[in-house]
């Protein structure tokens, strides 16, 4: 694998996304909470249905843009970063937040670390409290492709496959 050190423009357009997120354009009144890697775009629910390419949903948590650990992690390395539980009707599962998350005065974590990036207090032995911090720190200190899976370029906006 060749050695990455931009964001491939997936990566690039998932840490950009924002909260609260946006409305579709076709359907005005359903948020963009489907993220395909392959186009590098977010879709609604509706858009989504006929899309050819997998895709991963991006929800709102508390104030922080979240993607299901399990769906990320295929497309790149999510150890250390902090995960959270979130709830479903059906089950629990576990999400990483994109983006750092507000400053808060209190912490609930009585055994913590901080973040290696912001300083965020984070459970032990977690070592970033969200991707784009871990994101940052491996491209200050070595290769993003020590930590991309399945693709083999940077700067492909088709994430082609290795």
């Amino acid at each position: 694998m060749a050695r990455i050190d931009v964001k491939p423009d997936w990566l690039h357009e998932l840490l950009s996304l924002k909260s609260p997120q946006e409305n579709c354009e076709i359907h005005s009144s359903t948020l963009k909470e489907m993220f395909c890697v392959d186009c590098c775009k977010s879709f609604c629910k509706h858009c989504s249905s006929s899309h050819q390419h997998p895709l991963f949903q991006v929800k709102p948590n508390n104030n922080y843009l979240a993607v299901r650990l399990d769906d990320l992690d295929q497309h790149i390395n999510c150890s250390f970063i902090m995960p959270y539980t979130q709830s479903s009707s059906s089950h629990a599962f576990k999400v990483v937040a994109l983006n750092q998350r507000p400053p808060t005065n209190k912490s609930r974590i009585k055994d913590g670390t901080k973040c290696r990036v912001c300083k965020r207090v984070i459970e032990k032995p977690n070592e970033f409290c969200c991707l784009d911090c871990k994101v940052e720190h491996i491209m200050t200190h070595g290769y993003l492709s020590s930590i991309l899976r399945n693709f083999a370029t940077g700067s492909s906006s088709t994430g082609t496959p290795s």
